[in-house]
């Protein structure tokens, strides 16, 4: 078993914990990086992969995490996928945008499908203080994902016992999410009880050993369904019906490179952006596909479903950006009668754009919560270099993948249960929870806001950032 302990600048990361101790101390000292921390908290984020909200409120129920504050949902990013979603909340801290949705990925310059050198390439990763790398580490968490939990649970409580780590301990629990597709919510329910029995020894334990409290944030980065999952059989045959063809680059006219990954609710389609609604006619005719969007012209994607079609539009303007939501027939992301309130209310100018904050909370109760926001980052690139032509968001049950995967899955003893990628609910919704109620946000929290309260506080530079 190995812990990676990333290359960071432990410097710029034991001064930026200083700011942060600052701040939750509620001194109101000035930011100075040079200095020695003083007898405020150490902050330990832990984020449990793929656990949504459901659970955390289930453990709630059972009596885990007595005292601290109602967890809000945390919307993920689009497709709700890990290595897109910890871009996102950890971009305060200079995590850089990734090649593609995964290690395999489309390369859209060199016009090839390539595969990176793996997932420790990726930007987030490098931040985090306890996270497992090696290859009996990743043959553990598919293996056997429930002991890899609470081994991980005992890296995480000897990294924040240890005088020689940092005074911001992230930690990354990636078998929970697999635990999501083989064993279900009942196995997540199991080891989110243990994190919470774990820090009621470990709280006031660093208190006792160091005479500084410990301050906790728990979250996840997106959500997961909770049925079987159902494969998208016919997917690549509509698309071939249409004239299109499957390759791994894009060398002639109706070429469409389509990268499989595992057990997700979306798909991401490179071809020639002329194409993009003839391809997304033929995936929204098939029974698996929700909704299928692409970018059209200037500040304006389309969006299709079985629902109808409607525009997004959006503008950046001094006080932040602000959004369109026109409607050509039906409703596909369900925001007229959030339009309809917000109008009420004079949150829309005359052309019909409002803020984003205004959109984001109007919609956060639908199927697709923040889905302007998320649609816009995922097809212009905010996270990823390599976005897609056009994204399909798959009906939450459905899953397109590698064959792999699934022969996995029944070698273990059964199908894959649950999924996660697309922009519904059940994908897009995770949990964020603090053990400071003073920071712990209420009701609905953005990815890239999540860790806003904690990470590049009051001065000092965010780590691994300019």
């Amino acid at each position: 078993m190995t812990v990676a302990v990333p290359s960071v600048d432990r410097t710029r990361l034991r001064a930026c914990a200083l700011v942060v101790c600052l701040a939750w101390s509620g001194s109101g000292l000035a930011a100075d990086c040079s200095s020695e921390p003083p007898p405020g908290p150490r902050l330990l984020v832990l984020a449990l992969d793929g656990v949504p909200l459901r659970i955390v409120e289930a453990a709630r129920a059972r009596g885990a995490f007595a005292g601290w504050p109602e967890p809000a949902a945390l919307v993920s990013t689009f497709p709700s996928m890990t290595n897109v979603a910890f871009t996102a909340m950890l971009e305060l801290w200079g995590a850089r945008s990734i090649a593609g949705y995964e290690t395999r990925y489309f390369d859209i310059g060199s016009n090839h499908l390539v595969s990176s050198g793996g997932p420790s390439e990726y930007d987030w990763k490098k931040l985090f203080e306890v996270i497992g790398e090696s290859f009996a580490a990743k043959r553990a968490l598919y293996m056997s994902p429930g002991r890899r939990a609470r081994k991980v649970i005992e890296l995480v409580e000897a990294a924040v016992l240890d005088h020689s780590t940092p005074d911001v301990v992230l930690a990354h629990m990636a078998s929970t999410d697999m635990l999501a597709h083989l064993r279900g919510d009942q196995a997540m329910l199991d080891v989110v009880l243990e994190v919470s029995a774990a820090l009621e020894w470990v709280i006031p334990e660093h208190r006792s050993r160091f005479g500084r409290d410990l301050a906790v944030v728990l979250l996840s980065d997106h959500g997961n369904t909770n049925e079987k999952v159902a494969y998208t059989h016919g997917l690549r045959d509509a698309l071939r019906a249409a004239d299109f063809s499957f390759e791994s680059r894009l060398d002639e006219p109706r070429s469409v490179v389509v990268p499989t990954y595992g057990a997700v609710s979306y798909g991401a389609l490179y071809l020639d952006p002329a194409l993009a609604e003839q391809a997304a006619v033929a995936a929204v005719g098939h029974e698996s596909v929700e909704l299928a969007a692409w970018v059209d012209g200037d500040r304006r994607i389309m969006v299709l479903s079985s629902n109808g079609r409607a525009s997004v539009m959006w503008e950046d303007t001094a006080s932040g950006r602000t959004y369109a939501y026109e409607v050509e027939a039906g409703d596909p992301l369900s925001l007229l009668e959030a339009r309809a309130r917000m109008e009420t209310l004079g949150a829309l100018d005359e052309w019909g754009f409002g803020p984003e904050s205004e959109w984001s909370a109007a919609g956060v109760d639908g199927p697709y919560p923040q889905a302007l926001r998320r649609l816009v980052d995922s097809l212009t690139g905010r996270y990823v270099e390599n976005p897609a032509t056009v994204m399909l968001s798959l009906g939450p049950n459905y899953a397109w993948g590698k064959p792999s995967v699934r022969f996995g899955a029944r070698m273990m003893g059964g199908r894959l249960e649950g999924t996660h990628g697309g922009l519904d609910r059940q994908s897009s919704l995770g949990f964020l929870l603090a053990s400071d109620p003073a920071r712990q946000p209420e009701g609905v929290v953005a990815a890239e806001d999540a860790l806003s309260a904690w990470l590049g506080l009051a001065g000092c530079p965010p780590v691994g950032g300019p």
